[in-house]
């Protein structure tokens, strides 16, 4: 048997549907801006026959910006750290 539902709980639960919908709307967005920032990145590979040469410095400058966009400062920052340590320096 399926409980009643109050005025209140159909309420919450648009309210439910409508929060999970732009969480994924939000992620989808977050994960067309990662795709293109790994685009640009993918663009500072500098070898030898290499289809589209495209000067690495602006590649990666273009990435960050589009990665930057995405998150806090704080957010940046711990990122920039976790890189720094992965990279020893």
């Amino acid at each position: 048997m399926e409980p009643q539902r109050t005025g209140k709980t159909v309420i919450a639960m648009h309210d439910a549907r409508q929060t999970m919908r732009q969480v994924e709307k939000e992620n989808l967005e977050l994960r067309k801006k990662i795709a293109v920032a790994y685009g640009y990145l993918w663009h500072v590979n500098n070898e030898p026959g290499t289809p589209c040469q495209y000067p690495p410095e602006r590649a990666a400058y273009e990435a960050r910006k589009i990665l930057r966009d995405t998150m806090t400062h704080e957010q940046r920052g711990d990122g920039i750290n976790a890189a720094r340590e992965l990279m020893g320096i």
